[in-house]
Formats: structure tokens, sequence, C-alpha cells
């Protein structure tokens, strides 16, 4: 049996690949730790939100406010103007603001902050509390019957109601911001990357183009 010894050329090929592939190893495994620069990022954040979630929408704000309703109907006679009739409406209204899982997201992560491009807020049917609703004449006339122009808010409410809910989104995007801030959060923890993560900044698309803003910071 001849024992074969390498030469010193095989010697010095063979340790330069085992570095080469120790380095490769190495960087595969700080790579696949990091998860972040896979271009799969985003689907992961988007199938992890699905399966927590169970629904396409991931809610981010419930606003609870007491909204008046005003109508100014004014009416003509035989081409004369008649005195205008204001009425109002008081109520209670709840509306639930979400994100569209199934929009466009984007994740990335740039100098350990991780950064997230959501799609614009949206906000479900706004829900008043018909139980609740106060109406009063805030002008009458005596030509004119109150009774068509109350009829006439009442149809209008719901339109309304839409109105005042997106009157409100810059009172929301802060709260919502925080939500899909600590969302996010969730999801970076379950993959073990709590350490190697700064801040998180969120940026909703219906935002004027600025710096992505980073969420309120948490309260231990």
């Amino acid at each position: 049996m001849r024992l074969l010894i390498p030469s010193k050329a095989s010697l010095r090929r063979w340790t330069a690949v085992a570095l080469a592939f120790g380095f490769a190893v190495a960087g595969a495994t700080l790579w696949l730790r990091l998860g972040f620069s896979r271009p799969w990022t985003t689907e992961s954040f988007l199938a992890y939100a699905q399966r927590v979630t169970g629904t396409a929408r991931l809610q981010v704000a419930t606003l609870q406010f007491v909204e008046v309703f005003r109508l100014e109907d004014p009416a003509t006679l035989l081409g004369i103007p008649l005195p205008e009739v204001i009425v109002e409406a008081r109520a209670p209204v709840e509306t639930t603001w979400y994100l569209d899982l199934n929009a466009r997201w984007s994740v990335s992560v740039r100098d350990r902050d991780v950064f997230v491009a959501a799609p614009p807020l949206q906000f479900n049917t706004p829900a008043i509390a018909v139980g609740r609703l106060e109406y009063r004449t805030v002008r009458s006339s005596l030509w004119r019957r109150e009774a068509p122009v109350l009829e006439k808010l009442r149809v209008a409410l719901g339109p309304m109601a839409r109105r005042a809910a997106a009157a409100h989104l810059p009172q929301v995007r802060e709260t919502a911001r925080n939500q899909v801030s600590l969302f996010v959060r969730a999801w970076v923890l379950q993959k073990e990357h709590e350490g190697e993560t700064g801040a998180i900044r969120v940026r909703f698309a219906d935002e004027p183009a600025s710096p992505f803003a980073p969420a309120a910071p948490r309260r231990g």
C-alpha cells in the first residue's frame, strides 16, 4: 500500500479552496441570519401579517368621535329667494382604519433601520350610533316646512360621515404609524432579529414625498 503525500502546490490549492469555502459559509450564514436583504423580505412580512390577522386587512386604528352634521337648505319660489332652513344632527360615530395587505408594500433594511413603505390608509363605512341621533333646527322659516329638510339631512348622513372620517386622516396617521411599527417589530422578534435592527420607519403611500418618519418611541 502506497501513502500518497500531496505536493506543496497541491496543499496550497486545497488550503485556498478550504478558506474560500469557509468564507462562503460564513457569508451565507450571516446573509441568512440577517434575512432582510433577501428578495422575499416583503413577501415574508405580508405572509406573516395575513397569518396573524387571518384577513387581508391590517387594522391600525379605531376612531370614536361625536360628529355634528349640518345642512343649510336654501330655496326659491317663483325665482324669489326664501329664507334658508338650517338643521343639524348630532351622533357618536366610530370609524375603523386599516391597510390592505394585498396592496403594494415594501420592507427593507438600511443601516440596521427597517423601512416600511405601506399603502394608503383606508377606513370602513363609519358606524353612526343611530339610537343616539339628535336632530335640531337651527333656523326655521314661516314660509318653509322643516320635515323635508330633516329628511334630506337623514339621507345625507352616510356621505357626510365619510367626509368627516376622511378629515380625521392627519389625526389617525400617527396612531397608524405606531401600530404598523409595533406589528413589524413583532415580525422582527419572531425572526430573532431584535438585536440587529434599529428604528422602524414607516411611510404611507398617500403622504407627501418626504423622508421616512420614525414611529414614536416605545414606552417601557
